[in-house]
C-alpha cells in the first residue's frame, strides 16, 4: 500500500482515534457487565400476535435476536467496524 499515496498517513496524528475506540469498547463492556436494564412488557395484542407465529419473546425483544455466541458477535462487530472505517477513509470521511 506504500505505492498508493492516499493510504500514506502519519498515524501519530490519529492517536486520539484509537483512544476513542478503546473508550467505546470499555464503556460497552462496563454497561453489559454492571448496568441492569429492565425491559418493558408487551401488550396482550402483541403477545397474541407473537404467540400465533411461534416467536418466543423475552421482555419486549425476540429471543432469536440474541442466540449468537459471544465470538460471533465480536466478529460481526469488528468486521462491520472495519468495513465502515475503510469506507469512510475511502470517501474522505463522508458517510
Amino acid at each position: 500500500m506504500e505505492k498508493i499515496e492516499y493510504f500514506n498517513d502519519d498515524l501519530k496524528n490519529h492517536i486520539w482515534n484509537l483512544l476513542f475506540i478503546v473508550g467505546l469498547i470499555l464503556s460497552a463492556i462496563f454497561l453489559l457487565q454492571w448496568v441492569e436494564v429492565k425491559q418493558g412488557v408487551l401488550s396482550d395484542a402483541a403477545q397474541l400476535y407473537f404467540d400465533s407465529r411461534s416467536i418466543l419473546i423475552e421482555g419486549i425483544l425476540p429471543i432469536s435476536s440474541f442466540t449468537r455466541s459471544f465470538g460471533e458477535e465480536i466478529f460481526m462487530s469488528a468486521f462491520g467496524g472495519l468495513c465502515i472505517g475503510f469506507g469512510l477513509r475511502y470517501a474522505n470521511g463522508c458517510a
